[in-house]
């Protein structure tokens, strides 16, 4: 991968010219046969002045929200990216690439050649669990350095004091900031690329309606609620940190969700990290049930997808999780408020729902489905079974007429 415009005088990423032709997200471009291409809903672009024009490039923000966590810091070495604020320092795109052939190759967790992914969030899951099972020492493809970045431009001198103090040494954002993950990786860096998009130029930056400002403004409000800062403070970097660590989210999963990649969607993506932590119940449903109907959790989550079949509404999703939360807890509670709890709820399933794999068992309505497995699960045995020949709780024998355990079948 490189800069979808190149550098043809060798003028160096740095350049101030080169810099505002690329913009403010810039454009990289990616090969034919690569792990992006294998990523579904990405919108590639054409390559600026390209002789055979062609959806070839992405934008810079998107490929490290999808890989960007995979970086990591080596605190002893010279030379380390530990204090550089990616506020005003970028990663080049050649230090990218060499981290995607790294992934793509490693012993424990390959991100094999073959395999594809319904979403940006569903490979920035993949790669969190690749890093998950690092030895070490790391690779030196993952350590980011000071010679892997590039200078974006200053913040300028209309922005407020409390933003130009993140780019100073001794108060600034620093790639440490993001470390939270296992050995030493950036854990929370690609969420913010993907959030804090358009860093390159200061007039896409700095101003208050810029993605960034407006991303950071948010944080603000988050932190002060959360009680992570005074009420009144400016947003710090050790406040930002402390918002980061508190919100990341289990299980190594990313809450990105992308339906389109404008700044609405972004923003949407910093609620929904934010409420899942410090929101009220409801809210908190809300974005549980939200990332079950979405990749990667709905891939993730088999037996819970399982029984939603192709639905993707919120309504009918809140039914399931309900319901079956319900009928696995044994009480009248059956909220599930984070994504632990979908997975024990996915867990408690396994058994129950091995009738719908069947394609003698096939049922059509989700209503249905969901009475199916609560059979299953020992709730009685309603009318709609009996008529068809289901008996809950396992296994019908017509010879001996005893109900044997095991999986829910049908009585022939």
């Amino acid at each position: 991968m490189d800069f979808a415009i190149p550098d043809a005088a060798g003028a160096g990423p740095d350049n101030p010219a080169l810099r505002t032709a690329r913009g403010a997200d810039p454009l990289i471009a990616v090969p034919a046969v690569h792990l992006f291409r294998r990523v579904s809903g990405l919108t590639f672009q054409a390559i600026p002045g390209a002789l055979a024009p062609g959806p070839h490039a992405l934008p810079l923000s998107i490929i490290l929200g999808g890989v960007g966590h995979a970086f990591a810091l080596d605190f002893s070495a010279a030379g380390t990216a530990t204090n550089e604020c990616p506020l005003v320092r970028g990663i080049l795109p050649q230090k990218i690439e060499e981290l995607v052939q790294q992934l793509e190759v490693e012993a424990n967790f390959p991100l094999n050649a073959m395999a594809t992914f319904h979403s940006l969030a569903h490979l920035a899951h993949y790669v969190s669990v690749a890093v998950s099972k690092l030895g070490q020492p790391v690779a030196p493809a993952y350590l980011l350095g000071a010679a892997n970045l590039y200078d974006l431009e200053p913040v300028g001198a209309m922005a407020p004091a409390w933003f130009i103090a993140l780019t100073a040494a001794g108060s600034a954002i620093t790639f440490r900031s993001s470390c939270i993950g296992p050995s030493n990786t950036l854990e929370g860096y690609n969420f913010f690329e993907f959030t804090c998009f358009g860093r390159v130029l200061s007039a896409s930056r700095d101003p208050p309606a810029a993605p960034t400002r407006r991303i950071l403004d948010q944080i603000t409000v988050f932190a002060r609620a959360a009680n992570l800062c005074a009420p009144t403070a400016v947003l710090s970097a050790s406040a930002l940190a402390a918002w980061s660590r508190s919100t990341q989210v289990s299980d190594l999963l990313h809450i990105l969700m992308e339906v389109g990649v404008g700044l609405d969607r972004r923003e949407q993506a910093l609620r929904d990290r934010h409420l899942l932590t410090y929101g009220t119940s409801e809210q908190r449903f809300f974005v549980v049930v939200d990332m079950l109907l979405n990749h990667p959790l709905r891939a993730y989550l088999a037996n819970l997808s399982l029984v939603l079949g192709g639905s993707r509404s919120i309504a009918e999703a809140r039914s399931v999780v309900n319901r079956l939360g319900r009928a696995t807890r044994r009480d009248t509670s059956g909220t599930i408020l984070d994504i632990g709890g979908l997975k024990q709820l996915d867990a408690a399933l396994k058994h129950a729902v091995f009738g719908l794999s069947s394609t003698a068992l096939a049922i059509g309505p989700l209503a249905d489905r969901i009475t199916f497995v609560e059979t299953a699960l020992g709730h009685g045995s309603p009318s709609w079974f009996v008529g068809r020949g289901y008996v809950g709780g396992g296994r019908c024998d017509r010879r001996s007429g005893v109900r044997q355990s095991g999986a829910l079948s049908l009585c022939r």
